[in-house]
C-alpha cells in the first residue's frame, strides 16, 4: 500500500551549501530566493494481520519503504546557483582591455568573465539547505535538510521575457540526525496584555469650557495679547528685543491709535 503526504512550506530565503566529505562547506553558501517549497514524502507500507481471536484483524501496518523528495521554485539565476544544478564548476578570468574575449570580440576594459562548463562536474554534490520562511500571522517557519540531493525538475529558459523561476528537486537523505528538523518561531514582539482589575468610575470634575476664556474686547486688547506672547519668547530667548521693538515701532507707526507698549529689559 501507497501513501503520500505533502507538507508545504511556502516561500522565504532558502540557502544552499554543498557538503565537502560530509561536513558543510559555509564559504559556498548562496540563497536561491525561494518561491515555494514543497516536501513529498512517500511511504510504501505492508499490513500485518491476525486470527488469534477468530476474526481476521489488523495488527500493525509496517513501512517498507520511505522517499523524501523536495520541490522548490527559486528566483535567483546567478551563475553560482546555476552551478548546481548544471553540474559545472564555476570558472573565474580576467581578460585585459584589448584582449580577445572567449565568446568572440574584443575588450573594450579590464573584464571579468564568470563561466560554467557544464557537465565538468563528474559526480553531483550532495547539499545541506537551510529554509526561512516569511512570516506568516506572527510566525514563521525555519527548517534544516541536512542531505539533499538536488537536480532540475523540469524546463529552465534562461531567455523568457515573463517572470520565470529556476525549479529543482531534490531527493532527500537520513543523516544521524534525521530527515530534516522544523522550527516554528514566534516573530511578534508585541507584549501581551495582562489582565486587569475593573474598578469604578471617578466622577469627573467639570472641565472649563473651550469658549470659556475671555477674548479680546478691541483692538488694544488684542495688541496686548500679541506684546506679552512677544515677552515671553524674549524671556525664551526665542527673538531678539530690539527685533521686536522695531515690528511695534511699525506697528505704532501704522496705527497711532494702539497703545503699543515699549519692550522693556
Amino acid at each position: 500500500m501507497s501513501q503520500k503526504d505533502n507538507l508545504y512550506f511556502g516561500g522565504g530565503s532558502l540557502f544552499v551549501i554543498p557538503l565537502v566529505n560530509g561536513v558543510a562547506d559555509e564559504t559556498q553558501r548562496i540563497d536561491i530566493g525561494c518561491l515555494e517549497l514543497t516536501l513529498s514524502k512517500d511511504s510504501q507500507k505492508t499490513t500485518a494481520w491476525t486470527r488469534a481471536n477468530g476474526a481476521k484483524q489488523k495488527l500493525a501496518e509496517v513501512i517498507t519503504e520511505e522517499n523524501t523528495t523536495l520541490k522548490i521554485k527559486g528566483n535567483n539565476f546567478s551563475i553560482e546557483a546555476l552551478s548546481l544544478v548544471l553540474g559545472s564548476y564555476v570558472h573565474e578570468s580576467v581578460v585585459k582591455k584589448g584582449e580577445s574575449l572567449p565568446y568572440g570580440g574584443v575588450a573594450t576594459k579590464d573584464t571579468t568573465i564568470k563561466s560554467l562548463q557544464a557537465g565538468s562536474k563528474s559526480e553531483q554534490a550532495a547539499c545541506r539547505l537551510e529554509f526561512i520562511g516569511r512570516p506568516v500571522m506572527g510566525r514563521s517557519v525555519h527548517a534544516i535538510f541536512y542531505e539533499v540531493n538536488l537536480s532540475l525538475d523540469g524546463d529552465l529558459n534562461l531567455l523568457a521575457e515573463e517572470f520565470s523561476s529556476l525549479s529543482l528537486s531534490g531527493a532527500c537523505v537520513a543523516s544521524d540526525q534525521g530527515v530534516y528538523t522544523y522550527y516554528s518561531v514566534d516573530e511578534s514582539d508585541a507584549p501581551t496584555p495582562s489582565p486587569t482589575k475593573m474598578s469604578e468610575p471617578k466622577p469627573s470634575s467639570p472641565q472649563p469650557s473651550p469658549t470659556s476664556a475671555k477674548a479680546p474686547s478691541d483692538d488694544n486688547d488684542l495688541e496686548a495679547m500679541v506684546e506679552n506672547l512677544e515677552n515671553a519668547a524674549i524671556s525664551a530667548g526665542h527673538i531678539e528685543a530690539s527685533q521686536v521693538q522695531a515690528n511695534r515701532d511699525r506697528t505704532k507707526a501704522l496705527e497711532p491709535s494702539l497703545d503699543v507698549q515699549a519692550v522693556h529689559g
